[in-house]
């Protein structure tokens, strides 16, 4: 198993910023079968299906911690960089 985090630093408050990341979370639901389930706090997520891991939106950054399967482990830099970029997207608005 191999472990990606990626942190995204923010100006837009926690709520505008979890506002965003759903534009992210309908991706990864539709282009990469990864569920994201929200805790009732409404800004920690679980991810399951292709890929594990945690969703925190912070009132300063979003934190996406990836857990990888052997396979996807192999492509961890461009799972890492495909993430990241569509993150950047949803927070840029």
């Amino acid at each position: 198993m191999k472990e990606v985090t990626i942190q995204e630093p923010h100006r837009l408050g926690i709520v505008e910023a979890r506002r965003r990341v759903a534009g992210w979370q309908a991706h990864v639901e539709r282009q990469h079968k990864v569920s994201v389930s929200w805790f009732p706090n409404g800004y920690t997520a679980t991810l399951g299906g292709t890929v594990g891991g945690n969703v925190w939106v912070r009132e300063t950054d979003v934190v996406v911690k990836l857990t990888l399967g052997v396979l996807a482990g192999l492509f961890a830099s461009q799972i890492e960089a495909g993430v990241r970029h569509h993150l950047q997207a949803a927070l840029r608005g």
